[in-house]
């Protein structure tokens, strides 16, 4: 199994319809289900050919752009363990995160604050020269293999690891079939918060019809 492909599934024979829309000052950024496998999967194969190995941790500092979904969805597609973080956590906070996951790689927009650790960094810019890159297949494994590992808030303390396992997506989809209604021809808006939580994190890919298979 591998949480990535399950996301893309539900898109896979609709090609041509919205699969994200990205609103803005300037306009909307819109990408299909088509577009959106393609950057995904030719990310995984940037990511692989940077030097990360399945069951590397990447840690992502990332805005709220497109850029942030394809390259979560694109190191799990590699079996790369993405560990996304909120652009505003301060370099002392993220440096405190990176200690412990021990990431291989980070993978950093211009201007979010990085953490004293020693990985490498792939600037976010580099992540549009991969769009040229022949798609990697996904790596496939355990469904309780570690996916990816989300921080809390720490409003109760040190911000914890939450850990998922690829069979999550599972778990999100009877959620979306039970309890919201949505539907493969409904629109979800995730608006931006001010809370340290990325609107276009992890919780969205695996909440939003996508999640639903056709």
């Amino acid at each position: 199994m591998n949480l990535a492909e399950h996301v893309l599934r539900a898109g896979r024979d609709v090609p041509d319809k919205q699969a994200l829309v990205v609103m803005g000052p300037d306009g909307a950024d819109v990408w299909t289900h088509g577009d959106l496998r393609r950057a995904v999967l030719s990310t995984a194969t940037g990511l692989l050919r940077a030097g990360l190995r399945p069951g590397d941790r990447l840690l992502m500092r990332l805005a709220n752009r497109p850029a942030f979904p394809i390259a979560y969805l694109g190191a799990i597609a590699a079996g790369v363990i993405s560990v996304p973080t909120s652009a505003q956590l301060t370099a002392p906070e993220i440096t405190r995160i990176a200690a412990r996951i021990a990431p291989a790689m980070i993978v950093a927009g211009a201007g979010v604050p990085l953490p004293d650790h020693p990985a490498p960094v792939l600037a976010e810019a580099d992540l549009d020269n991969f769009a040229t890159l022949p798609p990697a297949d996904f790596a496939q494994g355990s469904a309780d293999r570690l996916a990816y590992v989300v921080f809390t808030s720490g409003s109760s303390g040190q911000p914890r690891a939450v850990m998922h396992a690829h069979r999550a997506i599972l778990a999100r989809q009877a959620m979306m079939q039970v309890g919201t209604g949505c539907a493969p021809t409904t629109g979800c808006c995730m608006p931006g918060r001010s809370t340290g939580h990325s609107p276009l994190a992890p919780g969205c890919w695996t909440r939003g019809p996508w999640a639903r298979p056709r």
